[in-house]
């Protein structure tokens, strides 16, 4: 099975995430924050990545797949949005569909392909190291 690197500010997320993953066989590392996930992904390699959107800055998820590619990083990356209750200190109140949209406009300008609502089916590796998919684009 596969090694994945989970990096979400939130300890219970990546809690939940690995005791799934770990039950169906991966081998699951948890960091939180953007800086112990860089650091993780210098010490080892990963099969699959795994970054919430949102951690201590806005946008320290997206920003943190924008370096990798730059610096050639070529494994896949699975961005989680979870934008049910948004406040800026400055705008108040944010609409969690509209912050979405924009957060998987910046991801698709990335080379991130975007699907709603789809189901995780399947959680093993194909034998060439891709990542199956199912429902729109599989």
């Amino acid at each position: 099975m596969g090694e994945i690197l989970i990096v979400d500010d939130d300890p219970g997320i990546v809690e939940a995430c690995k005791l799934f993953l770990e039950r169906v066989g991966h081998e699951v590392h948890g960091c939180h924050s953007r800086a112990e996930g860089e650091l993780a992904l210098e010490r080892e390699s990963y099969d699959l990545l795994v970054l919430d959107v949102m951690m201590d800055q806005p946008d320290d998820g997206l920003a943190m797949a924008q370096a990798l590619r730059r610096r050639g990083y070529d494994k896949p990356v699975v961005m989680v949005i979870d934008s049910g209750a948004l406040y800026d200190p400055l705008d108040g109140h944010l609409d969690p569909s509209g912050t979405t949209q924009a957060y998987a406009r910046a991801a698709r300008s990335q080379g991130a392909e975007i699907y709603l609502r789809n189901p995780v089916n399947a959680l093993t590796p194909r034998p060439d190291g891709g990542w199956p998919t199912t429902g729109i684009g599989s």
